[in-house]
């Protein structure tokens, strides 16, 4: 994701009482980043009996690959054949680009100058050097909590391609990665290796 996203902190609250029935014994309440987002503040109720499954979504992007390196993509207006070269400033969270192009100073003349364009769709974009469409990863992180077991709850990952198709989703665990060979913090006195995470 882009270097500016915030971490996100989800939890889910399983409430089990052994006064009631089965099918009312389990009360449930979901929040993301401390705002409730089930049941729906509306019924003013802190937790809920579920009535089915539960899901929520929440769209991120990935991070464009060459920010801020001088003439690394080329840009084509609008209604023009030609491209010119461009560096990108900023990826806007809408997806947008913010770009400085070096667009023709007066037509015949050769020369060129610099033009900011900060509302920029990456399709008007391509890499300079491979002439590849730049393409921004649209992934959707998922929160799904089962009726029947909602201390099962999971976060899957579901990735868009560029022309549409949603692929299968993963288990969010399938995305952490780390570098390899590992930065030196990452190692300790002895040698041994350490990776946390906070669930």
């Amino acid at each position: 994701v882009t270097s500016t996203a915030e971490p996100m902190e989800i939890s889910v609250t399983v409430d089990r009482s052994m006064m009631a029935s089965s099918s009312e014994a389990t009360k449930v309440r979901v929040e993301a980043n401390d705002e409730q987002i089930y049941p729906n503040l509306a019924n003013g109720k802190s937790k809920a009996t579920m009535a089915g499954d539960f899901a929520w979504r929440w769209p991120f992007r990935g991070c464009l690959k060459g920010i801020n390196v001088p003439d690394y993509f080329e840009f084509r207006p609008d209604f023009q054949y030609f491209w010119f070269t461009c560096t990108v400033l900023a990826q806007r969270s809408t997806g947008n680009l913010h770009i400085v192009a070096n667009m023709p100073s007066r037509a015949g003349s050769g020369s060129f100058h610099p033009v900011e364009f900060h509302i920029v769709h990456p399709s008007s974009l391509r890499v300079r050097d491979t002439l590849e469409p730049v393409i921004i990863p649209e992934c959707s992180l998922i929160l799904q909590v089962p009726k029947g077991n909602p201390a099962g709850a999971k976060l899957v990952v579901l990735r868009e391609t560029s022309d549409g198709i949603i692929l299968p989703s993963s288990n969010i665990m399938h995305c952490f990665a780390r570098p390899s060979p590992p930065s030196s913090s990452a190692v300790g006195a002895g040698g041994e290796q350490h990776l946390k995470f906070k669930v």
